[in-house]
């Protein structure tokens, strides 16, 4: 087993054993490990236990999936034979590279693709209601019993100005 990986078992045995209570005199003996590598993870994580990362669905393209894309799209593959390289639908490879190559050069930069992936999952999300004005329109008619469309129109004529209205 590689050492990076023998101090990933390490340190996830170490959270496991705080979950459980134990001193840590008792953790850092039972895992073999100095109490200032005990002092180092408990500073990275920022004191808190880290919230494990979820695995992935296989739903969304991977950071592997995307340096992939790159790799064949430099060997000049198209669409169909990127999707079928990868498992996916052509359409899905279609639109990441559509979303994310560059206009005028046309080079997908797979790095750039999942730093936009990643913004664009990040919550919590601002919404539109978010506006005082708008927020007080919607709320005063749906006291009045106004169905969603009755108050879009309504706003759509009211502010004809203001598209975010």
């Amino acid at each position: 087993m590689p050492a990076s990986q023998v101090q990933k078992d390490r340190q996830s045995r170490f959270w496991e054993l705080i979950t459980e209570g134990l001193s840590s005199s008792t953790e850092c003996e039972a895992l073999g490990v100095d109490r200032s590598q005990w002092y180092r993870w408990i500073k990275a994580a920022g004191g808190p236990i880290p919230v494990p990362e979820r695995p992935r669905s296989g739903r969304y393209l991977e950071p592997d999936d995307r340096l992939r894309i790159a790799d064949l799209r430099i060997t000049g593959a198209g669409v169909r034979e990127i999707a079928r390289e990868l498992g996916r639908s052509p359409s899905t490879i279609s639109r990441e590279l559509r979303r994310n190559s560059r206009p005028n050069i046309g080079a997908y930069r797979p790095y750039a693709a999942q730093k936009r992936c990643d913004e664009r999952a990040r919550r919590p999300k601002s919404w539109r209601l978010d506006d005082p004005v708008l927020a007080a329109a919607v709320e005063e008619r749906l006291v009045k019993n106004w169905s969603p469309e009755q108050i879009s129109d309504y706003l759509a004529r009211s502010f004809p100005d203001r598209p975010e209205m």
